[in-house]
Order: C-alpha cells, then sequence, then structure tokens
C-alpha cells in the first residue's frame, strides 16, 4: 500500500524556528505550539495534504493515506535540520471542518 509523505524545504533563518521570551502560543486548536515559522509550516503542510485528498475524491486514488509531513529547514551549504510534524496537529487538521475557519468579505 502507498501513500502520501509531504516534504517542504524552506530557507527561513534557524532563528526564526526557535520560540523566545516574546513568542506567544498559536490559536486554538494548536494553543500547545509556539506561534512561530516552524509552528505555520506544523499547520500548512497538513492543510496541503488535505487538500490533496479532496481533489483526490473520485479517482482511483481517493482512498490514499496521508502518512506524514516533514519540513526541511535548509542550512548553510549541504546542512539541513527536518522537523516531523506532530500525528496530533496532522490528524486535527484532516479531521477539521476548514470551512468553518474561513470568513467572506
Amino acid at each position: 500500500e502507498f501513500g502520501l509523505l509531504i516534504t517542504d524545504y524552506k530557507t527561513n533563518k534557524p532563528k526564526n524556528f526557535v520560540a523566545n521570551n516574546f513568542t506567544k502560543p498559536m490559536f486554538r486548536p494548536f494553543e500547545k505550539y509556539p506561534n512561530t515559522a516552524l509552528g505555520h509550516y506544523y499547520v500548512q503542510l497538513p492543510l496541503y495534504g488535505k487538500l490533496l485528498l479532496h481533489m483526490l475524491k473520485g479517482t482511483k486514488y481517493e482512498n490514499i493515506k496521508l502518512y506524514g509531513c516533514v519540513i526541511v529547514l535548509v542550512k548553510e551549504i549541504g546542512q539541513y535540520e527536518e522537523f516531523r510534524v506532530p500525528k496530533s496537529v496532522q490528524d486535527t487538521i484532516l479531521e477539521m471542518d476548514v470551512k468553518k475557519y474561513l470568513t467572506k468579505k
């Protein structure tokens, strides 16, 4: 059985991935994660997965699984650091009704 593993390469400064004394938590339901670039990417990648899974409905791949999401922080030449999106974040995104969080102007 095969599935999806979403990987996104980021070139942020490493300090933007780390919480400091002034970092606040993200909004519900992700308040246990810091409001940093990394925290944002933790939410962003599963949203991409949710969108892709939605786009596959009605095709032979509609029951494919999203196995995980990985953020790769590209540092200096030849250096990188990987961050796996926590399963709890991924599951929350996959189960949530995203329409509740969208507003029309």
